[in-house]
């Protein structure tokens, strides 16, 4: 995987580039004040996700924090793995760590997401 397969939203959210679909999940810098990952709520295979909306939640014990869309698409898949064993999350947010895999509806969306540089720039 290459860099610029790697896409980011301004709310943390990388967006990676795989084929026909994307995986999503959270960037370093979302979990920089985040000492333990309790619970992740995330929607079901099949139901869709909406961008700049709401689409599960982190609870880090002491506070509940959204994850906001970074695209529209189809829910393809969850990570069962860090849903058993949140932990993974902070371990390995940007591999073992993601969160779904996406049929985007829109593909002309991603251009809306920040390349490494720009996100960087922008936190």
């Amino acid at each position: 995987m290459e860099d610029n397969d790697i896409k980011y939203s301004k709310n943390h959210i990388w967006v990676r580039l795989d084929d026909d679909f994307v995986y999503i999940g959270v960037t370093e810098e979302f979990l920089e004040n985040v000492d333990e990952v309790v619970e992740i709520n995330l929607p079901k295979a099949g139901e869709d996700i909406v961008s700049e909306e709401p689409f599960g939640t982190i609870d880090t014990g002491d506070e509940l924090i959204d994850l906001i869309a970074p695209i529209s698409g189809e829910i393809l898949k969850i990570n069962k793995k860090i849903i058993k064993d949140p932990g993974i999350l902070i371990e390995d947010p940007t591999g073992e760590g993601w969160l779904l895999k996406v049929e985007p509806h829109d593909w002309e969306e991603l251009s809306n997401l920040l390349d490494e540089e720009n996100y960087k720039r922008e936190v």
